[in-house]
């Protein structure tokens, strides 16, 4: 069969594409990707493959009308809080060369070795598909990174099975989930979760550390910020509120590190992260081909 989107370079760039039904793997087809153990066949848009399950679990007109961006500079320059630690290097360490699949990543790379996975094929995004029906074989991929992606969903504890499945025995998962945030549907907004509750979603991995991943400062500014902006609808306006009030606010960082020494600091915190392992099986063999080469 001619080969004439190229989906044969796509299973070769990512061999642990899957049914997002049955998790087989995938077979070139002139139209796209073929499951050929249930029949079902998949479109690709240019190199990108679009892997959608028969339901997906979101809302697709919302999907359809939101745009995901990329940070701009004035945010970048007035990042606000403490952003703790550098999990993204150190799963990247930790996967030591293996697939990294960024549920929820796009437009922007975290690093250059993740794979981005999202529900749209905006820019920056390499997979197409739902989180809740991950369309990858089982234990095929080293590391997942799924962050503030959980509280769009409608089941995180979906997902993070699906999480665990597609991790080969003795792969890594690193997240990020929100606590004290403001409403921010993309597309939409369901959870909000405590350090209890960030440890709970993830009990079927092995922690190696959680903690906070933005500080007190980061909780304050957001409420701030966003109760000032409720009777506003100009988006410039809006966003020349935001600015003014990271100004204004930006010498609190000064405190933070005395604040952040507090054992009560997690109660006002921003949100948490979790860096975990899917534990070794005997019986599981893991199908990732470049940590086997």
């Amino acid at each position: 069969m001619e080969d004439s989107n190229g989906s044969s370079a796509i299973l070769e760039k990512y061999p642990f594409l899957g049914c997002p039904h049955c998790h087989h793997a995938l077979s070139p087809a002139d139209a796209g990707l073929l499951c050929e153990t249930c029949g079902r066949s998949f479109p690709s848009a240019g190199n990108v493959p679009i892997l959608f399950p028969e339901q997906v679990t979101f809302s697709q007109t919302a999907a359809t009308s939101h745009q995901q961006s990329a940070r701009g500079v004035a945010r970048r320059v007035l990042t606000y809080g403490r952003h703790l630690g550098n999990n993204h290097q150190r799963l990247v360490d930790l996967c030591a060369g293996g697939y990294i699949l960024s549920v929820g990543g796009g437009p922007q790379r975290d690093r250059p070795e993740y794979i981005n996975f999202n529900l749209a094929p905006m820019p920056g995004v390499d997979i197409v598909g739902d989180a809740a029906q991950l369309p990858c074989q089982d234990q095929s991929v080293t590391g997942v990174v799924c962050n503030a992606v959980l509280e769009h969903v409608r089941d995180p504890w979906k997902v993070m099975h699906e999480i665990h499945r597609v991790l080969k025995p003795g792969g890594f998962v690193y997240i990020e989930v929100p606590f004290l945030q403001h409403y921010h549907p993309s597309p939409e907004d369901f959870w909000r979760f405590t350090i209890q509750g960030t440890r709970e979603l993830c009990r079927d991995f092995t922690q190696i550390d959680s903690g906070l991943c933005g500080g007190p400062m980061s909780t304050v500014v957001e409420l701030v910020e966003s109760y000032l902006m409720l009777p506003l609808e100009n988006l410039r306006i809006r966003n020349l509120v935001k600015g003014t009030v990271r100004l204004f606010l930006y010498p609190l960082r000064i405190v933070e590190p005395f604040v952040m020494l507090s054992s009560k600091v997690h109660t006002v915190a921003n949100g948490f992260y979790f860096v975990g392992q899917k534990q070794p099986s005997p019986s599981l063999a893991p199908i990732d081909k470049r940590a086997n080469e």
